[in-house]
């Protein structure tokens, strides 16, 4: 009897310019655990140029061969493989033409592949900073650049520490959840260029003019990144205390000779995020720039607005920005991470990024990590951030500021012909992936002829080609709403509604946020959501000035009167999501439930508003 094994060898023996049968094989013992075996027709597979044949042609091939190279080279006994593994890991990571799926799986293994930077690069060298933080703080991570002939450095410290309770303030040991808070404070150093030595000249003090905060809770100018710009030092920094609700704000501040931080603005970029970090600076001498995001990549000058964007060949949606961009071989370089989670905990992963005086990507390093051993998994083993980046006075080295395990700051430098070497073009890197087809994303997403596996593939892609919709309506106009949401809970998306001349909207307000972390924490008390602690919602009716769009808060809807007590399994309490409408001349609003639900899970609803009294009625489930 002849086995699938000796089909599938069978068929490669009558046809070996094509690969499908060998991608068959690679699978099967890849499921079987036979690493060895699997990477060996892989690889074989891989060397295989795409077929010029029209029928029957399995496009998914090759990318399937990739992935099952990535997975069972890594246990390869032979360097080789393994390193062909990695490289195939990396492809996957980065290959816009591959699903989802396969490119997160990717770029989630690439961290068993990656190396510390010095075995990357032979040149580099590390320096430990030697200053002291102030009582009740830690060392976190330096910025450095380079003034004139100088080389310094802002070297922040904090308040807290992070264990397994998350962010614990130093001074008591109170965690943020029992009511720590959270503050920083950046030092101007001197740093030697021949021996790294680190001198503290000051404490870099914040701008006179800057208004109290808005909240207490985490307070100063965090993670500030230095450049220089026209012959002075300027700072951009990620600021929560101007903001009520805590949100990250990016800073820009030019920082005197006295060390005060001076003419600083918050910098509101269009269709602007709730939480606004990692951008990248450039300070071209001509303007002053940023880019806002790599994909797609998007540059907004120093008043927020978008002055470029492109889609770049490569997937890189997961990097953010880490250092200010230098000029480097008539572009500019940065330093950029991104983050994968493990065992509840964070790791941070980097690479050197290359843009062309046009803002295109066009070179990628491979990843690396800044820790002096191969990444392990646990409690601050991945928390490691390049924060600066500069030229060494001798235009030969580059020097790169960073911290390890969320306490320890450290300088690194290296050569620049050691970056330039390991750079790949993008194109490069995808070739051996694409199918040669073109899609009209837009047709193809909704075309019901399609095949159904490119039509799926055509709508995950189609977001690369959207809109901003300032491109597609220039009359677009935006203003963000500015009242504050009720002690303990935090504002919603709103639903609008032109009702009988007055412009209404219904938003919402919960007792929840994202903290960064995999789950979400009841604003109160920082306690994570699950068993007993649940999202509560509430609904607050606001009116608006049909001239200036200035809003003012009617109150807080009432719920409607006579409604069951919420069963036991209940997941949520409130309506949550109201999306307002006219019907028969009254307001409604259709809103998710959760509280009469048998299985706890929210339901539809609708419910009737009186915009006078604010109280809802008619309540009734929406059953299809």
């Amino acid at each position: 009897m002849v086995d699938a094994t000796d089909l599938a060898l069978r068929a490669f023996d009558m046809r070996p310019t094509r690969a499908e049968s060998l991608a068959d094989l690679a699978r099967t013992y890849r499921e079987r655990g036979m690493n060895e075996s699997a990477s060996m027709f892989a690889r074989r597979g891989l060397a295989i140029l795409p077929t010029d044949d029209l029928l029957f042609v399995e496009t998914g091939a090759r990318a399937a061969m990739m992935e099952d190279l990535s997975i069972t080279g890594y246990y390869s006994q032979d360097p080789e493989t393994r390193q062909a593994a990695h490289l195939a890991c990396d492809q996957l990571a980065l290959d816009r033409n591959v699903s989802r799926e396969t490119r997160e799986l990717a770029r989630r293994n690439l961290h068993f592949y990656l190396k510390p930077i010095a075995a990357i690069f032979p040149s580099w060298q590390i320096y430990r900073m030697k200053f002291a933080p102030p009582d009740g703080y830690a060392q976190m991570a330096p910025s450095v650049a380079l003034l004139g002939t100088r080389i310094v450095a802002a070297a922040r410290t904090v308040n807290y520490k992070i264990d397994e309770r998350g962010y614990v303030q130093i001074k008591g040991d109170l965690p943020l959840a029992a009511g720590g808070r959270i503050h920083t404070r950046t030092f101007m150093l001197d740093i030697d260029p021949d021996t790294f030595r680190d001198n503290v000249r000051g404490e870099i003090l914040l701008p006179d003019d800057l208004p109290a905060p808005a909240n207490d809770f985490i307070t100063g100018f965090e993670d500030m990144r230095l450049f220089a710009w026209r012959g002075e030092l300027w700072s951009q920094s990620t600021v929560l205390e101007q903001n009520p609700d805590a949100h990250a704000e990016q800073w820009l501040a030019r920082i005197g000779s006295d060390l005060r931080m001076c003419e600083a603005r918050c910098i509101t970029p269009e269709r602007a995020k709730p939480r606004e970090k990692n951008w990248i600076a450039v300070p071209d001498e001509s303007a002053l720039t940023f880019i806002y995001e790599s994909d797609p990549t998007r540059i907004i000058d120093i008043n927020g607005q978008t002055i470029g964007t492109s889609v770049p060949d490569i997937a890189v949606d997961n990097l953010s920005g880490g250092t200010p961009a230098i000029p480097f071989d008539d572009g500019w370089l940065a330093i950029v991470h991104w983050r994968e989670w493990f065992d509840g905990w964070p790791h941070y992963r980097h690479r050197w990024i290359w843009y062309d005086n046009h803002f295109q990507i066009k070179r990628l390093s491979p990843g690396w990590v800044l820790s002096h051993k191969t990444p392990e998994i646990g409690l601050l083993s991945g928390y490691e951030y390049c924060t600066g980046l500069c030229w060494h006075p001798d235009g030969r080295r580059v020097v790169v500021g960073y911290h390890l395990h969320e306490r320890e700051a450290w300088v690194g430098v290296l050569d620049k012909t050691e970056i330039s070497s390991v750079m790949d073009l993008p194109q490069k890197i995808v070739e051996t992936t694409h199918t040669g087809e073109v899609f009209d994303w837009d047709l193809t997403a909704l075309d019901r002829a399609a095949e159904v596996a490119k039509r799926e593939h055509a709508r995950h892609e189609f977001h690369k080609t959207l809109k901003s919709p300032i491109e597609l309506f220039p009359s677009w106009n935006t203003r963000r709403l500015q009242l504050s949401a009720p002690d303990g809970f935090a504002t919603k998306a709103p639903s609008v509604i032109n009702h009988g001349g007055r412009l209404l909207a219904s938003l919402r307000i919960m007792n929840y946020a994202p903290t960064g972390e995999p789950n979400y924490r009841r604003i109160a008390d920082g306690a994570p959501m699950g068993g007993d602690v649940k999202p509560v919602s509430r609904a607050l009716l606001v009116e608006f000035d049909a001239a200036t769009l200035e809003e003012r808060v009617l109150g807080e809807l009432k719920m409607p009167r006579g409604l069951p007590k919420p069963r036991d399994n209940a997941q949520s309490y409130g309506f949550e999501d109201l999306r307002l409408f006219d019907w028969g001349g009254d307001l409604w609003a259709a809103a998710a439930f959760a509280e009469q639900s048998v299985d706890g899970l929210p339901e539809q609803w609708l419910v009737r508003i009186d915009p006078t009294t604010l109280q809802m009625s008619d309540a009734r489930h929406v059953i299809l």
